[in-house]
């Protein structure tokens, strides 16, 4: 699992030490091709797209009145948003955390503080925003302004990058498939991974 866009969020109800060990498939849809480890800890972090302030009838993630399923974990609730005094810009969530089996609209990916890796994912799109640039009076009216976003602050599980080469591929679950930039030097920790394929 990945974070391309990463909110902190604290499960308040945890202690400080609390780790747990949690066994998950390498390939989701068929687990006989082998397990991870993974860890759930008092800090995880979230996908900032899976929160909303705003119930909404086709949102299936978690906002103050929706609670929602970690993949390979429990569910959180909601308690208090915060937000950097300076900027006003969502800085942190405060959760519950409940290892009670039950339904929920939705489940999401995470990934721990402690698991969690900076990376820079670069996420491609079409280049052109018209079908057929070149039938315009100024093809360059059309190049889309989203072509290559830059997420310099995404998280993977630091486990992948111990041994990871230039062109190595991944799924990260329910965001996509990225593959090793050559921008990517471990020897002084700069990681980067390009979209090839979303979900």
């Amino acid at each position: 699992m990945a974070v391309i866009d990463p909110i902190k969020v604290t499960l308040t109800n945890l202690e400080e030490e609390f780790y747990q060990e949690i066994e998950t498939p390498l390939f989701p849809k068929n687990k006989d091709l082998g397990t991870r480890k993974i860890s759930l800890t008092k800090y995880i972090y979230i996908e900032r797209s899976d929160f909303s302030e705003v119930d909404q009838p086709e949102f299936f993630k978690l906002t103050p009145n929706q609670e929602v399923g970690l993949k390979y974990g429990g569910i959180i609730k909601f308690v208090e948003a915060k937000y950097n005094p300076n900027t006003n810009v969502l800085s942190e969530l405060v959760c519950e955390y409940s290892t009670e089996v039950k339904p929920t609209k939705g489940r999401i990916h995470w990934i721990s503080g402690k698991d969690a890796q900076r990376v820079e994912a670069r996420i491609y799109d079409y280049l052109f925003s018209h079908d057929e640039p070149m039938t315009l009076e100024n093809p360059f009216d059309a190049l889309n302004k989203n072509s290559l976003i830059i997420k310099d602050q995404a998280l993977v599980n630091k486990k992948i990058l111990e041994n990871v080469k230039h062109l190595d591929h991944f799924q990260f679950e329910r965001v996509g498939y990225f593959v090793v930039d050559y921008d990517t030097n471990a020897s002084i920790q700069r990681y980067v991974f390009n979209l090839t394929i979303n979900l």
